[in-house]
């Protein structure tokens, strides 16, 4: 739990096309078709992955133009860019339990995908800013024992709710 996030990591840099061949070899338990039915958060919170970044990156567009007239207009290309790592992110996010493990899968400056014992998980938590409580939607959650915590945002609050219960039945050994 001392070494940087990286050093917790089984493989903090591979191939997609090769974790399932890695994992097999070294934790056949959590091997298994990680790509495949991953719960998406509802189309309605695409704006939510969407919005954050293109108005960060409006800013610079916004403040350079006036300063700088013409040789700004290369920034005005920003808000496009973020408009497709909002979409990534919105593409990428997912989640997905079955039996006893728990596949969490999102997207900031790298994509993160959490395969974890859904019995040992030390927490499992919901979080929704006022914002997201208005439109009823939530993030979902868990922390492993290293103290990572990895959670699917803009999911439907009923949807987040649904994965804590079924997370804290598997904790308390029901099932």
């Amino acid at each position: 739990a001392k070494e940087p996030a990286t050093a917790q990591a089984l493989l903090p840099v591979a191939r997609r096309r090769d974790v399932e061949r890695i994992l097999t070899l070294l934790v056949p338990e959590f091997a298994g078709d990680l790509a495949s039915s991953l719960e998406p958060p509802p189309r309605r919170s695409l704006r939510r992955f969407l919005l954050p970044p293109v108005a960060a990156a409006s800013v610079v567009p916004a403040a350079l133009l006036p300063l700088l007239g013409a040789p700004a207009l290369p920034a005005l290309a920003l808000p496009l860019a973020a408009a497709l790592f909002g979409l990534a992110a919105y593409r990428t996010a997912g989640w997905r339990l079955e039996g006893d493990r728990v596949v969490l899968r999102r997207r900031g400056l790298q994509r993160t995908t959490l395969v974890a014992d859904a019995k040992r998980l030390p927490e499992t938590f919901t979080h929704a800013t006022l914002p997201q409580r208005r439109a009823r939607i939530a993030s979902a959650g868990v922390a492993v024992s290293s103290g990572r915590r990895v959670a699917v945002p803009h999911l439907e609050t009923e949807t987040a709710e649904e994965i804590l219960g079924r997370l804290s039945r598997l904790a308390a050994g029901s099932g």
